[in-house]
């Protein structure tokens, strides 16, 4: 039995969010845009939200100081 199969978790192509993570001049080198993961395509964001925090490629506060503030 594999993993997937004795948990019966299956993953959800719509919430599923990936992100590179790194320095800028390392990020500029990237070109994988997408990610295929069981059958299903994952496109890489420049942010994603992780237990109610934004969180940005450069790991900066940015964008979350930006919701918090226009909120």
């Amino acid at each position: 039995m594999r993993g997937w199969e004795v948990t019966g978790l299956k993953m959800n192509a719509d919430k599923t969010q990936l992100i590179w993570l790194g320095t800028k001049q390392q990020l500029d080198k990237l070109s994988i845009t997408e990610l295929s993961l069981l059958s299903a395509k994952v496109t890489f964001l420049s942010t994603v939200y992780d237990l109610g925090f934004l969180l940005d490629s450069q790991l900066t506060t940015k964008d979350h100081v930006s919701v918090l503030c226009r909120s």
